[in-house]
């Protein structure tokens, strides 16, 4: 994100402020400029969200592995332990980033068919310099995932659900590209920690890419629903306040998910 709170310092990125600036000033004479400085609250919602996702991640992909280090190597570190892997799987990463997930696998498994999708360019070109050619990236959202039905033994979502603005749907298309009897691995802010719960409300209310913070119970709702079985969660701090889960469970092996829109 290009204004960070949480923990640590406020981070701005210099191309992120400057395009702000320039927008700002683009609307010192629209209604919602004035609407601002009159108290009126549709305005002030209107000039908080103005603000782009897939634009804020660009901006920071090229510091976001070194700002967020601990949390990166502790949120995969984590996700990585709860794999058994027999090291030939074709594995999905949603929401892979900057590729540090996939990077890990590759380097742990050669063997293993890496794919990673993400949904800002920036991003997947730092995973491209990080992984050279050896993992098929692509672009695109957890909802709507550009590949078919049953294609992947494993699939991995790291620090992305409260980003996703249909969690139910994004973990239905996981579970459709799954086979059946694959492995699933979620890992996310849990609002199963008091903090988190605080945590959520603040960082709603100026950052508009974070939708919600789950607890494990509602993930598990998602993924039962979806057809998903022996789900199995554990809960750890990045730091003190900082919680987090890891979620994993298997695809029934002799049902695939039912998504009620016309996808299956």
């Amino acid at each position: 994100m290009n204004v960070r709170s949480w923990p640590g310092v406020t981070v701005f990125a210099p191309d992120y402020v400057a395009k702000q600036l320039s927008l700002v000033m683009s609307l010192r004479k629209s209604s919602a400029w004035k609407g601002l400085f009159r108290g009126d609250f549709s305005a002030i919602v209107c000039l908080l969200f103005l603000m782009d996702v897939r634009d804020e991640y660009n901006s920071l992909a090229s510091i976001y592995d070194r700002r967020w280090r601990h949390y990166v190597d502790v949120s995969v570190g984590r996700t990585l332990k709860a794999l058994e892997l027999g090291g030939d799987e074709r594995v999905l990463d949603v929401g892979c980033g900057t590729g540090v997930l996939l990077e890990r696998l590759g380097s742990a498994h050669p063997g293993l068919a890496l794919h990673g999708v993400d949904p800002t360019e920036a991003m997947l070109d730092r995973a491209r310099e990080r992984c050279a050619e050896r993992v098929d990236l692509k672009r695109g959202e957890a909802e709507a995932l550009p590949f078919g039905d049953g294609e992947f033994d494993v699939v991995l979502s790291v620090s992305a659900l409260h980003y996703f603005s249909d969690p139910r749907r994004a973990i239905s298309e996981m579970a459709r590209v799954l086979r059946p009897g694959g492995t699933l691995v979620v890992t996310g802010w849990c609002a199963d920690f008091p903090a988190m719960l605080l945590y959520s409300v603040c960082l709603r209310a100026w950052d508009a890419a974070v939708k919600q913070i789950y607890r494990a119970e509602q993930v598990r709702g998602y993924l039962e629903s979806a057809g998903i079985e022996n789900v199995a969660a554990t809960h750890f701090r990045i730091r003190p306040l900082w919680g987090m889960m890891t979620i994993s469970a298997r695809l029934k092996p002799d049902l695939y998910p039912q998504i009620t829109d016309g996808h299956r």
